[in-house]
């Protein structure tokens, strides 16, 4: 159940006691209420989940003091890594960005904000667009609206379009950029499209974005957003139970890394990704790969998204994934171990007409066969 949000200009001034207080006591958070707390106010609050004695310096990190929402798949929060924070700061650095739009990475807005003076103009400003109404207690009317990617709806009305308005006004004639870190289950058309109306809403048509998805789910990229272009960066996170921060010094001993990527419509030459964490540049592909992605002139290009080095089959005209063997009765490339009877019956076919030419998904009778 979420909190009554108190009006913007007393949250302003509760920050800044909170802020101004020289003892460490006074700084308090309850997280079965999700509220900041004085002191004083303990006391309706002694059975509740506490965290106490907030130093003042945390306030300008609410990650720190926030637990990340986990309920369910779809408003689940996984935070990045420091290893991929700072890969991000260097990228914006790099591509000379004026200002960033946060939609979904709270973590990253509060870096930026931190490692960049936002006080002085010269530098990188950034702003928070997201669904967690916790952060407006720390960012009250300042560069955060409560927000939802997937209908382009301001949950304030008027007050969160005005400060994302004005926002945008204060960034007119500069290099801006869009990081985008949606649920992984969400319709990436619709997220596209209220994309599309957030930029039109401040008068803008395109802003070079960066989308973080998984790698398994490019098809839906590809059909929804056009132009975009996988990335090989692996994306870390501090708290997710698979896609943890893993020392790059033992990559190879790791048998499960990230499968999380990035997707952009930057030209992909200009995203250099750190040597450090072994990745490096293909004259042929002119781009940036992980080291294990060695390039085929087969294929003409880096064919590895997993994380492995692919091999080519000469019989199927691709690069495969290893341990794969090519099986002349299914007439693909396989694992070792797999049966011939259900392959060639189920899964090189479609289970909706039973031809082997196409998948469900291609299938001429989908339509048909579509649940009412």
């Amino acid at each position: 159940m979420q909190p009554k949000i108190l009006p913007t200009q007393q949250l302003n001034q509760r920050l800044h006691k909170l802020k101004a207080a020289t003892d460490d006591n006074q700084r308090n958070y309850c997280h079965d209420c999700e509220l900041l707390l004085f002191l004083s106010e303990i006391r309706d609050h002694q059975k509740h989940n506490l965290t106490r004695c907030i130093q003042a310096q945390q306030l300008d990190y609410p990650a720190t003091i926030l637990k990340p929402l986990t309920r369910n798949k779809t408003n689940a929060q996984y935070l990045f890594s420091d290893k991929t924070c700072d890969f991000f700061i260097n990228l914006l650095s790099q591509l000379k960005v004026d200002y960033v739009i946060c939609i979904g990475l709270p973590r990253m807005h509060e870096i930026i904000r931190s490692r960049f003076d936002t006080d002085n103009e010269d530098r990188i400003q950034s702003i928070l667009l997201d669904i967690d109404h916790r952060y407006a207690q720390f960012y009250p009317g300042i560069n955060y609206c409560r927000y939802n990617m997937f209908n382009n709806y301001f949950f304030d009305g008027e007050t969160g379009q005005q400060i994302y308005l004005s926002f945008m006004r204060k960034q007119e004639n500069k290099n801006g950029i869009v990081l985008i870190d949606p649920p992984f289950g969400g319709l990436l058309q619709v997220i596209r499209d209220s994309l599309m109306k957030l930029l039109q809403l401040s008068s803008k048509n395109e802003i070079p974005t960066i989308l973080i998805f998984p790698y398994f789910l490019e098809h839906q990229v590809n059909q929804n957003w056009k132009g975009f272009n996988m990335l090989d960066y692996k994306v870390d996170y501090d708290n997710h139970p698979v896609y943890k921060n893993r020392n790059h010094s033992n990559i190879r001993a790791s048998k499960r890394q990230s499968p999380v990527r990035l997707f952009t419509d930057i030209e992909p030459s200009k995203i250099i990704l750190p040597k450090e964490e072994g990745y490096r540049f293909c004259q042929e592909c002119n781009l940036y790969v992980a080291r294990e992605n060695i390039h085929c002139y087969k294929c003409n290009k880096c064919p590895s998204k997993d994380g492995r080095t692919y091999v080519h089959c000469d019989k199927c005209s691709i690069c495969v994934k290893p341990g794969r063997i090519h099986c002349n009765v299914c007439k693909m490339c396989l694992p070792k171990d797999h049966d011939c009877a259900i392959s060639s019956k189920e899964g090189s076919g479609c289970f909706l007409c039973g031809q082997c030419d196409h998948k469900h998904r291609q299938c001429p009778t989908r339509a048909v066969h579509r649940p009412r």
